[in-house]
């Protein structure tokens, strides 16, 4: 799925959102959850491909909330709070895109540097 461009390609953040609710109102609880994915693509010297991948496990809320974030943040619930709420470093930690950036960064200082 293209997230950015799921509610149109001028859809803001918030238009966004507001089409995932809508779609998710009668969805009951236990169905509310979401498999959010990063992938990265890294070429090293040698042109050769490297893939690393970051899941995350989440739920959608019912309406958004935190202030913090981008995106879907405000709908995507970590435990009891949104990534809306998170502060920054603990959300890198614990997101897909934090998650594929470490496995990144592990690769390139085991091998490149």
């Amino acid at each position: 799925m293209y997230s950015k461009r799921y509610a149109g390609p001028n859809a803001t953040d918030k238009d966004r959102i507001e089409k995932v609710l809508n779609l998710m109102k009668d969805v009951e609880e236990y169905k509310r959850t979401a498999k959010i994915k990063c992938d990265i693509c890294y070429i090293d010297k040698d042109a050769k491909k490297h893939f690393f991948e970051g899941v995350c496990n989440v739920k959608i809320a019912r309406e958004p909330i935190g202030d913090n974030g981008f995106g879907y943040d405000p709908i995507l619930l970590y435990g009891d709070k949104s990534f809306a709420q998170i502060p920054q470093e603990e959300k890198n930690k614990i997101s897909h895109r934090g998650k594929a950036v470490e496995q990144l960064v592990k690769y390139i200082r085991e091998n490149e540097i």
